[in-house]
C-alpha cells in the first residue's frame, strides 16, 4: 500500500502513548506527542474502547496533521484492553513487514487509520515490539542472522535468520523486579534509586552470581537478604544487586551461544544491559542500538509493514 504525504505513526503502550507525525517523502519525524495514557488508564472508563477512540481523536485532531494524514497503530491497542481486540500472527515473521495481521479502522474525518497486531509463537508473545523488530533490521543493515533484545517489564528477544524473525523468547525481568522489590521478604532489603556508577560493583557482583550458580535464580534471590543483614550492601546498592540477578538470569544462556546481538533499548535499561553485556563477556558480539534511534526505527518498522500491504 503507499503511504503519501504526512502519517500519524503511534506506539499505545500499555502505561505510555506515543504520537510521530512523520513525512513520509523523507520518513523524517516533524513533531512528538507523548502522555501517560496507556491503554491501562482507560480500564476504568464505563466504555473504555469508546474512550479510547475518543482520545484518539482528540489527538490527531490537537497535532494539526493535513486532513488525508494517515493513522497507524502499534502495540496494546490491539490487545483486550484496547480498541480492539486482534489476534495474533504467527511466527516466522518475514523482515519485509509482510504477512502481519492489520486491520483498517473505520475513518475519521477522512483519516484512514490501520491497526497492527502482535505476533505469537504459541508460547510467547508480543505487541509493538513486532514494529520494533522489523524497523530494526533497516538500523543493523545486510545480516544473515541476529539476536534482537527487547529490554523492558517483559523482555522480548527475537532471532533472526535467513530473512525472517523464526522465534522469540519472554522473560519478565522488570515485572520481577518489582514484584520482589515490593512484595516480597526482600522489600527491606532494596531502596529505589537512580543509577549511579557507584551502583556498577553490586551490579556486577548479582550478573556474576547469577551465571556461576547451580541453584538457579530461585536459590539466589536470599543472598540479597545476606547482604542486607550481614551490612555489606546498603538498599540501593541492594536494588542494583537484584537487578543484576535478573538481568543475568535473562541474559546468560546467550554465553553459550554464537549469535551476534543487537539491544534495543534506551534510559537506565540501556546502561544496566550494557554493563552485565561486559559482565558476561559479550562486548566483542553485542551492538548497542542508540537511544536517538529508537523512535526512528519504531516508524521506520510502521511504514514497513503497512507498504508491504
Amino acid at each position: 500500500m503507499q503511504l503519501t504525504g504526512q502519517i500519524v505513526s503511534i506506539d499505545w503502550g500499555t502505561s505510555n502513548f506515543r504520537a510521530y507525525v512523520v513525512d513520509t517523502a523523507s520518513t523524517s519525524i516533524v513533531s512528538t506527542y507523548e502522555s501517560d495514557k496507556g491503554v491501562r488508564s482507560f480500564v476504568g472508563e464505563r466504555d473504555p474502547h469508546l474512550a479510547q477512540e475518543e482520545y484518539l481523536k482528540q489527538v490527531i485532531s490537537d497535532l494539526k496533521v493535513s486532513t488525508d494524514a494517515q493513522v497507524i497503530l502499534s502495540g496494546m491497542a490491539s490487545s483486550s484492553i484496547g480498541i480492539r481486540e486482534l489476534p495474533y500472527a504467527q511466527l516466522p515473521m518475514s523482515g519485509d513487514g509482510s504477512g502481519l495481521a492489520v486491520v483498517q479502522l473505520p475513518d475519521w474525518n477522512s483519516h484512514e487509520i490501520y491497526m497492527i497486531s502482535g505476533v505469537s509463537d504459541g508460547m510467547g508473545f508480543m505487541r509493538g515490539e513486532e514494529t520494533q523488530a522489523i524497523g530494526a533490521l533497516d538500523h543493523v543493515g545486510e545480516v544473515e542472522s541476529l539476536m534482537l533484545i527487547l529490554p523492558g517489564t517483559h523482555s522480548k528477544h527475537v532471532l533472526y535468520s535467513d530473512g525472517a524473525y523464526r522465534s522469540m523468547g519472554n522473560f519478565m525481568t522488570g515485572e520481577l523486579h518489582a514484584l520482589l522489590s515490593e512484595h516480597s521478604i526482600l522489600t527491606t532489603a532494596v531502596e529505589k534509586s537512580s543509577w549511579k556508577r557507584e551502583y556498577s560493583e553490586a551490579f556486577r557482583q548479582g550478573v556474576q552470581r547469577i551465571h556461576q550458580s547451580v541453584h538457579g535464580l530461585s536459590g539466589e534471590l536470599l543472598t540479597l537478604r545476606a547482604h542486607e543483614l550481614s551490612g555489606k550492601m546498603n538498599r540501593a546498592e541492594g536494588a542494583y544487586y537484584l537487578s543484576g540477578l535478573l538481568i543475568g538470569a535473562e541474559l546468560s544462556y546467550l554465553v553459550d551461544s554464537d549469535d551476534v546481538i543487537y539491544v534495543s533499548t534506551g534510559g537506565v535499561l540501556y546502561d544496566l544491559y550494557r554493563e552485565a553485556i561486559a559482565t558476561l563477556g559479550l562486548s566483542g558480539r553485542t551492538t548497542f542500538i542508540r537511544e536517538d534511534s529508537l523512535a526512528q526505527i519504531f516508524v521506520s518498522g510502521q511504514i514497513k509493514i503497512i507498504s508491504a500491504l
